[in-house]
């Protein structure tokens, strides 16, 4: 398990769009920070699963009093 924290809301790679637009939205954001920040999560993603003979990686992304099971 990986655990990150993050202080930052523009580094926040997932938004929460409203729930009428979730058809049609993306919960991934666009700007150079949040690519960047989701890039990192991928990297640490491979390199536990890449290492270790496990079907299974989990992460914890906490930005301030949220956090994402990942």
């Amino acid at each position: 398990m990986h655990i990150w924290f993050k202080g930052y809301n523009f580094n926040n790679p997932f938004l929460a769009p409203p729930p009428e637009d979730w058809n049609q939205a993306t919960f991934l954001g666009s700007s150079k920070n949040q690519k960047d920040t989701l890039g990192k999560i991928r990297a640490y993603a491979a390199a536990q699963l890449t290492s270790q003979f496990h079907m299974h990686a989990f992460s914890l992304y906490v930005l301030h009093d949220t956090a994402h099971i990942i």
